[in-house]
């Protein structure tokens, strides 16, 4: 366990996305302030961050945005993560934290190994928080990452 910054954070995690990032013409914009810490471990936050960002660049259209933001209160960080891709269908929407369940990318039509979000939650249960995700209310998801300090 370590402190963190969470700026930091974001921004490594972030430069090991970037190919990605460049060949769907997509836009991150993040908006965390350099003051926010926190204490965790930093390499599972680090891959949970990771799999946040991958599953937005995953199902965000070509020239797309991707949006982080974070803030504290104090007693808690909440990181937020929003695409504006085609949000979570209903069907899915009490699946997605399951171990082994995957929508299909809408780039490929593939699925992932469904353990992406499985983890973040895990990840989120290491650090005393919680992990959310829900649809946008035009087009899009958010999935919001609360974490104690």
């Amino acid at each position: 366990i370590e402190n963190i910054s969470v700026a930091a954070l974001a921004k490594t995690v972030l430069e090991s996305k970037q190919p990605l990032l460049s060949k769907k013409n997509l836009t991150a914009r993040v908006q965390i302030p350099d003051d926010i810490r926190m204490n965790g471990d930093s390499f599972l936050l680090h891959q949970a961050m990771g799999n946040l960002i991958q599953n937005a660049m995953d199902f965000s259209p070509n020239h797309g945005q991707i949006e982080l933001t974070a803030h504290t209160d104090g007693k808690s960080v909440t990181l937020t993560v929003e695409d504006n891709g085609p949000g979570i269908p209903n069907y899915a929407k009490d699946k997605v934290f399951d171990r082994f369940f995957s929508l299909k990318r809408p780039d490929s039509g593939k699925k992932s190994t469904g353990l992406g979000l499985n983890f973040v939650k895990e990840v989120a249960m290491l650090h005393n928080g919680e992990v959310t995700l829900e649809n946008l209310p035009e087009k899009g998801a958010r999935v919001t990452l609360i974490l104690k300090v």
